[in-house]
């Protein structure tokens, strides 16, 4: 459900963007480790914008189960973030 909102809100090229200043500054932490998501590129069609969403889910899990420090990421235009509404239980 993460993957449809976010190909909902953002188009393809803010998405790819993401994905590719993602993948640069965790290659640029020269991480030490053999099992470290790679970037797929070249990818086209229908299904981009979920493979590329898909893609960020998984380095961002992996980064978050190996614990790697990462640099903070802020919104660049906060007119660009999606309304959100809490319901509360």
């Amino acid at each position: 459900m993460l993957c449809s909102n976010i190909c909902g809100f953002y188009d393809e090229a803010e998405i790819a963007d993401a994905k590719s200043l993602l993948f640069t500054t965790i290659s640029k932490t020269n991480l030490q480790y053999d099992d470290v998501p790679r970037y797929k590129q070249g990818r086209a069609g229908d299904n981009k914008c979920k493979l590329d969403v898909d893609d960020i889910m998984v380095m961002m899990e992996y980064v978050d189960l190996k614990k790697i420090a990462m640099p903070d990421f802020v919104a660049k235009n906060i007119r660009r973030l999606p309304i959100v509404s809490i319901q509360l239980m």
